[in-house]
């Protein structure tokens, strides 16, 4: 089985792509301007604008010209703000307030 995933593997990422440069970028980001629309703090609008920044780089062409997305940035940058969101402190509300957006992430990281 690993044998094929090695062999496909560029089949497997050129599909992962199309579906987060389509419906999983248009959500998130659609997520993320909710969250930003609540006022939040400063770091929170960082991080936020951060991953509507990366998630809009992805293109699937310059990836068929041999550019290799790298997705520990997206990653990490989705870690820090569900951390900062699950604090009690957390001026914006729960993270259970955001079940869409972490739903969203999850499928995504």
């Amino acid at each position: 089985m690993s044998d094929l995933v090695v062999l496909y593997r560029h089949v497997i990422q050129e599909y992962y792509l199309k579906y987060l440069q389509s419906g999983d970028n248009r959500k998130a980001t659609e997520e993320l301007t909710k969250l930003l629309g609540r006022n939040p703090s400063e770091d929170i609008m960082e991080l936020a604008n951060s991953l509507i920044n990366e998630m809009s780089l992805i293109n699937l062409d310059n990836f068929n010209n041999g550019i290799e997305y790298d997705f520990r940035s997206l990653r990490l940058n989705w870690f820090r703000l569900e951390t900062l969101l699950s604090n009690p402190q957390c001026s914006i509300g729960a993270l259970s307030e955001f079940e869409k957006l972490t739903h969203r992430f999850f499928l995504i990281t």
